[in-house]
C-alpha cells in the first residue's frame, strides 16, 4: 500500500474517532445517559470506519474511541463500561471491516454492507455479553441472560434501527463516490 493511502486512512480513522466522541457528547448534552444508551451514538462512526477502512483500522477505531472519549470527557468510566465498550466497538470495527473487505455474499454491494453490519452488530454484542458474564459475577454484580438481552438488544433498539437504516447508505455512497480514493 502506498504511503498516501495509509496517511488518508489514518486521517479518516482519527476523524471517525472524533466524530464518535462529538456525536456522543451532543447526545449526552441533549438527553443524558438514557438517550446515549438508547441511540448508541459511538457505534455509527465505528461501523462506518470499519467498513470503509477495513478490519485493521476498524479494530483501532473501535478500541480507541471509548478510551479517547474517557481521556477527554471522563466517560464512559473505564471499569466496567469502558472495557466492555472497547471489546464491543473493537469487534464492530473488526468484524464489519473484515466482512466488507474479504467476504462477498452477493454481487450487490449494498447487500454485502447490510450483512457485514448485521454480523458485526451481533458479534460485538455477544463479545460484550461474554465480558459482562465474566466481569459481573466476579464483582458481585447481578447478571443474567435476561439482562444480556435487555441491555444489548432491547434498550438500544432505536440505535439499532438508526444504524440499520443509515450506515449502509452512507458506506455505499462513500465507496461508490470514490471521493476517498483509498481502495486497492
Amino acid at each position: 500500500m502506498n504511503m498516501n493511502k495509509e496517511i488518508k486512512k489514518i486521517i479518516i480513522a482519527s476523524s471517525c474517532i472524533a466524530i464518535a466522541i462529538v456525536f456522543a457528547q451532543i447526545v449526552h448534552i441533549v438527553g443524558g445517559q438514557p438517550l446515549g444508551k438508547l441511540i448508541s451514538p459511538m457505534h455509527i462512526p465505528v461501523f462506518i470506519g470499519g467498513m470503509i477502512l477495513g478490519w485493521k483500522y476498524g479494530l483501532l477505531v473501535g478500541v480507541l474511541t471509548p478510551l479517547v472519549s474517557y481521556l477527554f470527557r471522563g466517560i464512559p468510566p473505564i471499569v466496567p463500561t469502558g472495557l466492555g465498550m472497547c471489546l464491543e466497538l473493537g469487534a464492530y470495527g473488526f468484524i464489519s471491516g473484515l466482512m466488507s473487505e474479504k467476504v462477498k455474499f452477493s454481487n450487490k454491494s449494498l447487500i454485502n454492507i447490510y450483512l457485514s453490519l448485521i454480523i458485526g452488530m451481533i458479534g460485538g454484542r455477544i463479545l460484550y455479553g461474554l465480558y459482562c458474564t465474566i466481569y459481573f459475577p466476579l464483582n458481585s454484580i447481578p447478571w443474567s441472560f435476561k439482562l444480556f438481552v435487555t441491555s444489548l438488544f432491547v434498550e438500544p433498539i432505536i440505535g439499532i434501527i438508526i444504524q440499520i437504516y443509515s450506515i449502509p447508505f452512507v458506506v455505499y455512497g462513500i465507496k461508490k463516490s470514490g471521493i476517498l480514493n483509498i481502495y486497492n
